[in-house]
């Protein structure tokens, strides 16, 4: 009974947490509309949300010319799975992504062009995902719902009660 009542007050304390490694956006406007504050957005470690949107997602290959392609595809995070679509009608996404504690998203600076500003990236095991939104408030949403979801991840919970 007691160990029962501890692991009761360990997910409530767990989710009464609220995780301060958010992002904000690079510019000095702040995404929160009529909002003057510039503190960090957070996200409640349970209350990961479904976001869906349009991105450019960085190809795996690369052109004659070594370059490579970006093509524009329907995103969605929903119950630690991000999955992309060719657009919004699809059925069957082209791929899929479970999402786990050792993934990371962050903003990614390193290959800006005048097409794409905006980049972020999602760092797997297996792969990384290069991505670009239509603007800075975009890469911190995206961002913040990623981390939200690797934090509620259930690799994430088991290895942060140890």
């Amino acid at each position: 009974w007691t160990d029962k009542m501890e692991e009761v007050a360990q997910a409530e304390e767990v989710e009464n947490q609220v995780a301060t490694d958010s992002i904000e956006p690079q510019e000095s406007s702040n995404p929160v509309a009529g909002s003057t504050s510039p503190e960090p957005r957070e996200v409640k470690r349970t209350q990961p949300k479904v976001m869906k949107g349009w991105l450019e997602k960085k190809g795996k290959g690369s052109s004659v010319f070594g370059r490579q392609s970006w093509k524009r595809r329907w995103f969605v995070i929903e119950s630690g799975v991000l999955s992309y679509y060719e657009n919004e009608t699809s059925a069957k996404p082209l791929n899929s992504i479970i999402i786990h504690a050792s993934d990371s998203s962050d903003r990614y600076d390193e290959d800006r062009d005048p097409k794409h500003i905006h980049l972020f990236k999602f760092i797997t095991l297996k792969r990384a995902l290069y991505m670009s939104a239509e603007s800075d408030e975009e890469v911190v949403l995206w961002v913040n719902q990623l981390r939200a979801h690797i934090r509620n991840s259930p690799d994430y919970t088991l290895a942060e009660r140890m």
